[in-house]
């Protein structure tokens, strides 16, 4: 476990604390995507990031090495 200080004064922030958090974003980007009616592709188009890389993090599993980015097409 590797803890680091966030600034002088602060709690320690440990590997296990992020970890945490990392595994609580997923959920949540997943929700807010559906909440705007957006699909996975869209929001690939959108940051650059593959489909199958953002449903990894939506499902909170690692990530796929082999992955690239996607080019998607751009309306006038």
């Amino acid at each position: 476990m590797v803890e680091r200080h966030v600034r002088k004064g602060a709690e320690r922030v440990t590997g296990d604390d992020v970890a945490d958090t990392l595994a609580a974003m997923g959920p949540r980007l997943r929700a807010a995507r559906e909440h705007r009616g957006s699909t996975l592709t869209g929001v690939s188009c959108a940051t650059g990031i593959s489909p199958g890389t953002l449903s990894r993090i939506e499902t909170d599993l690692p990530p796929n090495p082999r992955t690239r980015p996607i080019t998607c097409a751009r309306r006038p």
